[in-house]
């Protein structure tokens, strides 16, 4: 019983919120906090369609995630950046953390 409710209640949790962290902007001497957050935020936006999707098919399906960051391409400061995942965390907030690297 205990066990059947456990499971029940795992298949109900959903992507609540999306976070992104770029891990390494200081070595690109992005210091500029504005311009990582508005970066960040952008990435963020790209992964909204996962919100209030259950957590068992967002973490089933977590490799068109990593591929659609992997594969983004960003300009900053008038170069181009590519994304790196390094962590991912699942729950009812998807967390997520990137090294970026010039592309």
């Amino acid at each position: 019983m205990q066990r059947s409710l456990i499971e029940k209640n795992e298949r109900l949790l959903t992507i609540q919120t999306v976070e992104v962290k770029i891990a390494n902007a200081k070595k690109y001497d992005l210091q500029d906090s504005y311009t990582i957050k508005q970066a960040e935020e952008l990435l963020v936006k790209e992964l909204n369609l996962v919100i209030n999707k259950d957590l068992e098919t967002i973490f089933t399906n977590k490799e068109l995630i990593i591929k659609l960051l992997e594969n983004k391409v960003m300009k900053i400061n008038k170069k181009n950046y590519t994304f790196q995942v390094k962590e991912m965390y699942f729950f009812t907030s998807l967390q997520i953390v990137l090294e970026m690297k010039l592309a």
